[in-house]
């Protein structure tokens, strides 16, 4: 085998590998990307929706302890209270 041929199947094997690699980084991310709310299409919920699922989930989760959530979301009380009342808002019938 030339020096040319032993390059050229060495080239290719990196390729392969490298290749490979980047399917196993976006398997990864797609997998993070999904606890994130990035689905397979591309498609990210808005910034407004993850908030408010953030919010809400330390709300309930803290037994919904407004004391306790704000230490954790690290907001004042006051904003915790306009940020569950325009959930409340949200959530009327109507007001959608």
């Amino acid at each position: 085998m030339l020096y040319e041929d032993l390059l050229k199947l060495f080239e290719e094997k990196m390729k392969r590998r490298k290749e490979k690699q980047l399917e196993q980084k976006i398997a990864s991310l797609r997998e993070e990307g999904e606890k994130l709310g990035v689905h397979w299409k591309g498609e990210v919920e808005n910034l407004e929706e993850r908030e408010r699922k953030y919010i809400e989930f330390i709300y309930h989760l803290t037994g919904e302890n407004k004391t306790q959530a704000i230490a954790h979301l690290g907001i004042s009380r006051q904003t915790i209270y306009e940020k569950l009342q325009e959930y409340q808002d949200v959530d009327k019938p109507g007001k959608r």
